[in-house]
């Protein structure tokens, strides 16, 4: 599951690959124990960083406290469906810095209109 949230570092072009648009180029993931309390190895990641092309980067707000968060889909294909409604981007490259085992993503933003708040 993807969700837009306040990265840093975090670069932004107008630019990418000869193609005009909005990117942002942020962390994807790592091999750290994450803010949900999971992890996985620098090889698994590795082996599945494909499997982030072509989904949605969203911007959900959770209700309850205000914050950035997961939809809370009980399912990935209901995940998808609800992340629909909260697209702000799409995943159209990733990588990883080798040294750090942290993993990059590039974005084409989409819309604007998700980050007003």
């Amino acid at each position: 599951m993807q969700y837009f949230a306040s990265f840093e570092p975090f670069e932004i072009f107008e630019e990418f690959n000869g193609v005009p648009g909005t990117y942002i180029k942020s962390f994807l993931i790592s091999d750290k124990i994450n803010l949900n309390y999971w992890q996985a190895t620098h090889e698994a990641n590795m082996a599945n960083l494909d499997t982030f092309l072509d989904r949605p980067g969203i911007h959900y707000i959770n209700p309850e406290n205000g914050k950035r968060d997961h939809t809370g889909a009980t399912s990935f294909e209901k995940s998808l469906q609800l992340q629909e409604l909260y697209m702000a981007a799409s995943i159209i490259t990733v990588g990883s810095d080798i040294p750090t085992k942290k993993n990059w993503q590039v974005r084409i933003l989409l819309t604007s209109n998700h980050f007003q708040t």
